[in-house]
């Protein structure tokens, strides 16, 4: 007798200097109750997804800019032109800022408020005006602030969250700031240590419970000089100098051509608005998978990374969508860069791609004879928690999904074969 049959495997798998003439601390602004203090701005919405600050570069682009003015003198003159030059569309307020209630002008046609508070510390923003910007901000615009709005924190209580230091007491003269080494764009062009004269705040940078300043550079007696922040969907920076303090003395703060770039520098990162991300689909992948990215504002995006590990390569959809290519990469959250700064979404798992194997054998050796009973089993590997089996008679499925499949009724050259589905 001779054999009448043989079998094979085949596998398929789909893996998927301190100074008393300036206002003191006791006058107008102590943090004499810090708790009452934390709980006005612990109003931030918790969100699943946390934007980090942007390091790519500043595009060259027209951002629509509202300079609210304390005082309308050669220094706010001297900003305003050079923010001009620096191609940025720059309006100033109907009014001076404790006037300003929102609509003179309205925000509508805005994309960033630089906010001039150094001489009229003495007269509040209205509560209208308070509100109209912090909406602003929420909504993605940009904000750019210095002193003396943390001496007047109690009469600004309703835009505190953009208010991103804390007093201790004030001081004028010259000061050197100091970078500390954070990339940033804020910082393009910005020597690492730069002296002008003013009055400054001393006092660290304010801490919150949700979205967290950074802090990019230090005057010289150590405080917190240059800081940023996103506040809802916007973007904030605040300087701790009192730019037009005492305008008509020799400080000329606004004058300094270093002020002045810090200025144009957070006025255009500002204006640019954070992407978001809020999906991405599958959430577990390997090296090769096309993963897509829904969100926001991913115009001119630049990089993608998955666990902070770059994509092979990605797409700019459109604004709302990005498609990136897995590479060798990590769990952890999926980033998207832009000029606008970084989104970031946890949860993202990455897994490694195996091969699976598979093998055939069945229950006796040697010749059968036509009409005997033969039991096949398929051993595989890597083939997940949930494998298929579909077992094929002559290229034709037969048998059930199970790694066993028996049949009596065996021809003379019958092949028997089984397909593998991993998961």
């Amino acid at each position: 007798m001779r054999p009448i049959m043989y079998y094979k495997p085949k596998i398929n798998c789909q893996m998927r200097t301190v100074c008393s003439n300036l206002p003191s601390k006791a006058a107008i602004r102590e943090r004499t109750t810090p708790a009452f203090m934390n709980a006005a701005r612990m109003y931030c919405i918790k969100v699943l997804f946390f934007l980090m600050l942007g390091l790519a570069s500043l595009t060259a682009t027209s951002q629509r800019v509202l300079v609210i003015y304390d005082v309308l003198g050669a220094n706010t003159s001297n900003l305003v032109t050079a923010m001009q030059n620096a191609g940025l569309t720059v309006t100033l307020s109907s009014v001076p800022e404790f006037q300003w209630n929102g609509t003179n002008p309205a925000l509508t046609n805005f994309d960033c408020v630089v906010h001039l508070d150094g001489t009229s510390y003495g007269s509040p923003m209205p509560l209208a005006g308070q509100t109209a910007l912090m909406n602003f901000v929420n909504s993605g615009k940009g904000y750019v602030a210095s002193e003396w709005l943390a001496y007047e924190i109690l009469q600004h209580l309703t835009m505190i969250d953009l208010i991103l230091v804390d007093r201790n007491i004030g001081a004028n003269g010259t000061v050197t700031y100091n970078q500390l080494g954070v990339p940033h764009p804020v910082l393009a062009g910005i020597p690492n240590s730069f002296s002008f004269d003013c009055a400054y705040n001393i006092g660290p940078a304010h801490s919150f419970a949700t979205q967290p300043v950074t802090v990019l550079m230090k005057d010289h007696n150590g405080t917190d000089a240059v800081i940023v922040r996103n506040v809802g969907l916007g973007k904030v920076v605040y300087f701790n100098h009192a730019g037009n303090y005492e305008d008509n003395s020799s400080f000329n703060t606004l004058s300094n051509t270093n002020v002045q770039k810090l200025y144009i520098n957070a006025a255009k990162w500002a204006s640019i608005p954070s992407p978001v991300i809020t999906s991405f689909t599958p959430t577990t992948a390997s090296t090769g998978i096309t993963v897509t990215i829904s969100g926001s504002n991913f115009t001119g995006a630049t990089a993608v990374s998955f666990g902070a590990t770059a994509a092979n390569s990605f797409t700019v959809v459109n604004a709302n969508t990005v498609t990136a290519v897995v590479g060798a990469g990590a769990s952890g959250s999926v980033s998207v860069t832009t000029p606008g700064g970084i989104a970031s979404l946890a949860w993202f798992t990455y897994c490694t791609l195996v091969t699976p194997t598979i093998s055939i054998s069945r229950n006796s050796s040697g010749s059968i004879c036509a009409g005997t009973p033969v039991n096949f089993t398929a051993v595989a590997t890597n083939e997940g928690a949930s494998p298929q089996y579909q077992w094929k008679k002559n290229g034709n499925n037969v048998g059930t999904n199970s790694n066993q499949y028996s049949d009596a009724g065996l021809l003379n050259n019958d092949v028997i074969s089984c397909q593998l589905t991993s998961n």
